[in-house]
């Protein structure tokens, strides 16, 4: 894809652009090898553009994520280039275990309010799903 924000692939994540309006970001639990992906079926299945992602060393996606960036700030950075990219209008972040505390750290961040948008009804959705 010219001029993508980031490599589509990548040890750590994996890009899906289609023509949708929609961008699901999908966080990984604990303890994922690299190139491994536990939302990667799921992302294969949705006909919004997916991201993919895997915190490799299990430091709950507050110390960034290799290839997207050093920190939580770049990360999230990276992942509203893709938005920005993709010309989504709604993004979702999705997680269970450590994933939704991924998906909380940079949905949050990622909420319509911090999009410089040239859109008319951007929003965000986040679901994290913990075990006890």
């Amino acid at each position: 894809m010219p001029d993508s924000p980031t490599p589509l692939d990548h040890p750590r994540f994996r890009v899906f652009p289609r023509k949708s309006e929609k961008l699901a970001i999908f966080f990984s639990g604990s303890n994922t090898a690299d190139h491994s992906f536990e939302w990667l079926d799921t992302a294969l299945r949705i006909d919004a553009s997916a991201i993919v992602v895997s915190n490799g060393p299990n430091q709950w996606y507050q110390a960034g994520i290799d290839g997207l960036g050093g920190d939580r700030t770049e990360v999230t950075r990276s992942f509203r280039q893709w938005a920005k990219h993709l010309d989504a209008q709604s993004l979702y972040t999705v997680g269970a275990a450590m994933g939704g505390t991924g998906a909380f750290l940079h949905g949050v961040p990622l909420a319509p309010a911090s999009w410089p948008s040239r859109a008319r009804h951007r929003w965000t959705w986040s679901a994290a799903m913990c075990s006890g």
